[in-house]
């Protein structure tokens, strides 16, 4: 059975923000096509998709120049099955310029920091060797 005007009134209310997003992308006869159980199944299946909790789960907004950047990063067990990785590969290739520019930059900084905390220890040790 189709939608009326309170279905869809009760739909945008709904909590989920994965069903709104998949939903606000359909046009206008494709969702008053679905009817209620259509919706619950596809309400409960966008349930089902979301991350479990992470151990290392950092995000972060940075302010660049004029504009601002997110940072995601999450870490934890693999759980994805052989599949899916080849896949998630295959869509989200490594060798993109952003990703290099970024691993290059945290090997620079990384680089900084051992050359600082060395030159840190060695004037600190010859600072307290030093004859008076």
């Amino acid at each position: 059975m189709p939608l009326d005007t309170a279905g869809l009134e009760r739909l945008a209310r709904t909590e989920d923000g994965l069903f709104k997003a998949i939903f606000s992308r359909m046009s206008e006869p494709e969702r008053v096509a679905f009817g209620d159980e259509q919706i619950e199944s596809l309400k409960n299946a966008c349930g089902r998709l979301h991350w479990d909790k992470h151990p290392v789960d950092i995000r972060l907004s940075v302010p660049v120049l004029i504009a601002r950047y997110y940072l995601v990063l999450l870490a934890g067990p693999e759980r994805r099955n052989a599949i899916r990785r080849k896949d998630e590969r295959a869509r989200h290739h490594f060798w993109r310029w952003g990703n290099v520019v970024f691993a290059a930059c945290c090997v620079l900084i990384l680089l900084y920091v051992i050359v600082f905390a060395e030159v840190m220890l060695i004037r600190a040790l010859f600072t307290d060797a030093a004859p008076e």
